[in-house]
């Protein structure tokens, strides 16, 4: 096992806590609110809000996910794909600075989901020039599905 990654093992769960965190705390309250709001898309107002244990229960669903992936690419040195799946939850975080600019608001997890995209930005770079950079552009759209998958599905169980 190369202990020089231990530090990328460890720093992408905490700051995707950091982010889910805030989510928490603000998301319940926060739909509520916005999903009356004419600029919202009219599938999205008839969405069921999830309540405030139902999120918490979707967050810790994706944060043991996380958990066993990074243990898994760890073991077995599978960077590469652990690396496209922080890529992919950075993407995600992008996707909340959309929607914060398109509804001209704050979206729960915007500002600790900027924060720990530039924290993980910072420490991808010192990372990425060792990595098989072919591999990793199979995975990111891969990691990128199996998100979407996976969101799908903790929403499933929430109904």
């Amino acid at each position: 096992m190369d202990n020089s990654f231990v530090f990328l093992y460890l720093s992408f769960p905490i700051l995707f806590m950091l982010h889910e965190l805030e989510e928490i705390a603000y998301m319940n309250e926060w739909l509520q609110k916005k999903l009356q709001l004419e600029r919202v898309p009219q599938f999205l107002r008839k969405m069921n809000v999830p309540s405030s244990r139902q999120f918490t229960l979707m967050a810790l669903e994706e944060y043991l996910l996380i958990i066993l992936i990074a243990g898994i690419c760890y073991y077995f040195s599978y960077h590469e794909f652990y690396v496209s799946v922080i890529i992919a939850y950075n993407i995600h975080i992008l996707v909340h600075l959309g929607q914060a600019i398109y509804l001209n608001s704050y979206v729960p997890g915007l500002v600790l989901g900027l924060f720990s995209f530039l924290v993980l930005l910072r420490i991808l770079l010192n990372y990425i020039p060792i990595l098989n950079y072919h591999l990793l552009f199979i995975l990111i759209p891969l990691s990128l599905v199996l998100l979407c998958l996976n969101l799908l599905f903790i929403h499933k169980l929430i109904k």
